[in-house]
């Protein structure tokens, strides 16, 4: 009997530790230093935006780093404001279709989603482009995508000129970027262009609104402070006259998630059937220990 126990419990030991080594290989992934293309407020250098939120911070705005799954956007209720920032250079983790509806349905109960960066150069973001109404052509690949990768920091930038319909002034700085797809909405309002071309959209879906921006960059740390950049960013986050109750900054879908490995792990397979030799494991334990020691006999005080 001592010897079958032994053997019980190496088995449990060996399955417990296949467990913690899936657990240490599927764990949440950590953005490094070297990621300096990363639009996300935990970089604090090239084109991450952790100057803007330490700025908004500072002022004493309700900003929060949102690293939750977006259905849990409704539980805050209406005039909100959620930044999505896509860089050309890379995608972390992509929106799924279910996502994209979710975000479509939070704007429409009156909050406002930010939506900035090379958005027609990828799937999802087409895809929630094409939702909203815009008509998005297929993405075909160039010469010029396979050389971004080698570009440099230092891009040629252009002047972006506020709409005439705003009825402001203002200088927007950004790097050389392709502008906003020229189909969008009939009720979608031009807030600034380059050259008779959109740079920034606002579009009114439901009681909210999505404001599209072609570059990511206008939040960046190497841009922020450039012309009237900030100004103009604190205006776009504004857009009822005064701060949102909350101002969530994406992160999720950089890389950053609330959800810890293991709980994902528990989706699974092949973890899930880990899980229950190691629970039939300690059964067989636990049942060879009552078989070894048998019953719980009750004492009986009258006895003694």
């Amino acid at each position: 009997m001592r010897n079958r126990n032994i053997v019980y419990i190496r088995v449990l030991l060996v399955v417990l530790s296949i467990v913690v080594l899936l657990a240490f290989i599927n764990r949440s992934p950590r953005r490094t230093l070297h990621d300096t293309w990363l639009p996300s407020s935990f970089n604090p250098v090239g084109a991450g935006n952790m100057a803007l939120f330490q700025t908004l911070q500072e002022l004493k705005w309700p900003v929060e780093r949102w690293r939750e799954p977006l259905s849990r956007l409704s539980h805050y209720g209406t005039g909100n404001v959620l930044i999505i920032t896509r860089s050309r250079l890379g995608s972390s983790i992509n929106f799924s279709e279910q996502e994209v509806d979710l975000l479509d349905d939070w704007v429409k109960k009156g909050n406002t989603l930010l939506l900035l960066g090379a958005l027609g150069e990828w799937d999802d973001t087409r895809m929630f482009l094409r939702q909203i109404g815009f008509t998005v052509p297929d993405k075909t690949d160039s010469v010029s995508d396979f050389l971004q990768p080698f570009e440099r920091e230092t891009e040629q930038t252009m002047d972006v000129q506020r709409a005439d319909s705003t009825g402001k002034t203002g200088a927007m700085i950004l790097p050389r970027t392709a502008p906003l797809p020229l189909t969008f909405p009939a009720d979608a309002r031009i807030l600034w262009q380059h050259n008779g071309e959109p740079f920034l959209i606002d579009v009114p879906r439901g009681a909210g609104h999505v404001i599209c921006g072609a570059s990511d960059r206008l939040l960046s740390n190497s841009f922020l402070g450039k012309g009237d950049n900030l100004a103009i960013v604190l205006q776009l986050l504004t857009p009822a006259g005064q701060p949102p109750h909350h101002l969530f900054f994406e992160e999720s879908h950089h890389g950053f998630s609330a959800v810890y490995a293991m709980i994902r792990l528990l989706g699974h397979p092949g973890v899930r059937f880990a899980g229950m030799l190691a629970l039939l494991g300690a059964l067989a334990f636990l049942g060879s220990s009552l078989v070894r020691f048998g019953p719980v006999i009750p004492l009986h005080r009258e006895l003694l």
